[in-house]
């Protein structure tokens, strides 16, 4: 078992192995990042072909997320990236 020196490190070892997951499941098309920012957590996803933030999928309350698209992207992306996300989660549980 593993021991964690605090809360937070439980926490990002959690939000990394949801990353994972969900990069597993939808391959190299998007590269998915975590963040945690004033204690919320967000998914960062970035396009391979370029490097700026595409597309933002925030935890918003116990079950809701929020897709902010900063580019031009059809709907099917980012709910196909939410999709990953939410099944990474519900495989870790």
């Amino acid at each position: 078992m593993t021991k964690f020196t605090n809360i937070y490190d439980a926490f990002e070892q959690s939000l990394v192995a949801i990353t994972n997951k969900a990069q597993q499941q939808i391959g190299d098309k998007w590269c998915i990042g975590p963040i945690y920012i004033a204690g919320t957590f967000e998914f960062i996803c970035t396009h391979p072909d370029h490097d700026k933030e595409d597309i933002t999928i925030r935890k918003e309350g116990r079950n809701t997320f929020v897709i902010w698209d900063r580019g031009n992207h059809s709907q099917e992306q980012a709910e196909a990236i939410l999709k990953a996300i939410e099944q990474a989660i519900k495989e870790l549980n």
